[in-house]
């Protein structure tokens, strides 16, 4: 026995004993066979990998949500706007009109001969009261692309985040002169997605707190977005709906333009003032058809940006030194509130007509 145990010590004190399955897991590599550096990051090569994957794949993501944000997260945030709106214009409309009885007599107008012999009698309908800027002023119906919205008063960004908007300054839709509207194309539930499918003859049907109003399509055409004309004043009774194009683009306009059905209702009954700064022929604001994205928006994206990479890297660094169980819980709702920061702003400084 003696034997054998000196035996195994000798064998032991040689070096030759190894860990079942390798080598001791507490034993350290030389110095200068690491891949790492002192931070615990990879050297040379496979470190630029490593960094590229990390990087390419986070950037992916953030894009990913940013494309999802745009597309459904605000159609949500329209719909949201939707319901509220029917309900306060179904309730502004039905006290208005239980308020006075010529104006009950012509919300109740069903054909343009009885709207005509009420304008005759009456000599138009009395003025509702203006409606506030982002306020229900209408509901649009277009049952060819399956279009049923509540139109608001403004074509500011934050007007167009509730619904199609109306241009102030231009004339209520059933009166004289040019009624003009603008919609978004892709974004807030993309209400005039489908606007270029319009051809000469279809209904588009539009009821204030005035009446219902039947418009026949005439035409279309694709314009600049600096052509302020296109929503100025008219002879006739004409409604004109403008949207972004192409889809997923502000480069261009598409505008379609209907004739009311019947006689207009006396008076041009305009909502609002056309503001300093009015595009030609004494149309709306170029600023408003152009439906430009907000400067101050998109300066407060990058800055998100600039933090959602700044925390990138660090994460990155700070997995490689200390134990990610640790970091992460720190990390990562940062990550998430940049990423939200940037995801609003970033698409409110796209054109608003989108």
């Amino acid at each position: 026995m003696t034997g054998v145990a000196e035996d195994v010590v000798d064998v032991v004190g040689a070096g030759d004993w190894k860990f079942p399955g390798g080598e001791d897991p507490q034993a350290k590599r030389p110095a200068g066979n690491s891949d790492r550096d002192p931070d615990g990051l990879r050297r040379g090569w496979r470190g630029a990998v490593g960094w590229a994957a990390w990087f390419f794949a986070t950037l992916g993501l953030v894009l990913l949500g940013l494309v999802a944000y745009t597309l459904f997260g605000t159609r949500v945030i329209e719909q949201r706007n939707q319901g509220r709106l029917e309900g306060s214009f179904a309730e502004a409309r039905q006290e208005w009109t239980d308020s006075n009885e010529v104006a009950q007599a012509f919300a109740e107008a069903d054909t343009p001969e009885e709207r005509a012999q009420l304008n005759e009698f009456f000599g138009g309908p009395p003025a509702p009261p203006p409606a506030p800027p982002g306020g229900a002023v209408a509901q649009i119906r277009i049952p060819k692309i399956g279009l049923e919205r509540i139109v608001v008063e403004g074509v500011e960004r934050d007007n167009l985040m509730n619904g199609p908007g109306h241009y102030p300054g231009t004339s209520m839709p059933g009166h004289e002169g040019n009624a003009a509207i603008a919609g978004h194309r892709t974004t807030y539930g993309a209400p005039f997605w489908s606007l270029d499918a319009l051809a000469p003859g279809d209904e588009i049907l539009i009821t204030t707190l005035e009446g219902a109003f039947r418009y026949i399509v005439r035409g279309s055409e694709v314009v600049d977005p600096g052509r302020g004309d296109v929503v100025g004043p008219t002879d006739g009774a004409q409604l004109t709906l403008t949207t972004c194009n192409p889809r997923y683009s502000a480069s261009t306009r598409l505008v379609v333009y209907a004739d009311l059905e019947g006689d207009a209702l006396a008076g041009r009954g305009t909502q609002g003032q056309v503001g300093a700064g009015s595009g030609p022929a004494g149309g709306a604001p170029t600023a408003a058809l152009g439906l430009a994205g907000d400067p101050e928006s998109r300066a407060i994206a990058l800055k998100a940006a600039a933090a959602i990479f700044f925390l990138w890297a660090f994460t990155y660094w700070a997995t490689g030194r200390w134990r990610k169980r640790w970091v992460f819980p720190f990390a990562l709702p940062l990550l998430f509130a940049a990423c939200a920061v940037m995801y609003v702003f970033a698409e409110r400084a796209m054109a608003a007509g989108a």
